[in-house]
């Protein structure tokens, strides 16, 4: 008999399935709460205040992901992925130019923009 077919085997696949999922969907909302910091330049100390709200309107987040630690290895996955996307990008081109310019504001926070056109 196949053990696929066995409908306690089926059963436990299908829940299987079904927690995965609801894992990636935590996952895929702390992840954009957690670029949505980064994007406005909230402190990493905003995170659990954001994610507090998503808590109690029912989402299942681990207290170990509340904290700026939690906050910090969901930045350093979107970082990491982004920046193998740029180099992917860069490496492919034939050709590249790169302008770049920065500047210093009231606070004395420093921004960069990097602007790289290329051609296929």
């Amino acid at each position: 008999m196949n053990p696929d077919k066995q409908p306690l085997n089926k059963m436990m696949n299908r829940i299987r399935a079904e927690v995965s999922q609801q894992k990636l969907e935590i996952y895929r909302i702390l992840v954009n709460t957690a670029h949505f910091c980064v994007k406005e330049e909230l402190a990493f100390l905003k995170f659990r205040g954001l994610c507090l709200p998503q808590a109690r309107n029912g989402l299942k987040i681990g207290e170990n992901y509340l904290s700026n630690n939690g906050m910090l290895s969901f930045v350093k996955s979107i970082s990491a992925v982004e920046k193998q996307k740029t180099i992917t990008e860069i490496r492919d081109v034939r050709f590249l130019s790169a302008l770049s310019d920065g500047s210093t504001d009231r606070s004395q926070k420093q921004q960069l923009l990097v602007i790289a056109n290329s051609a296929i």
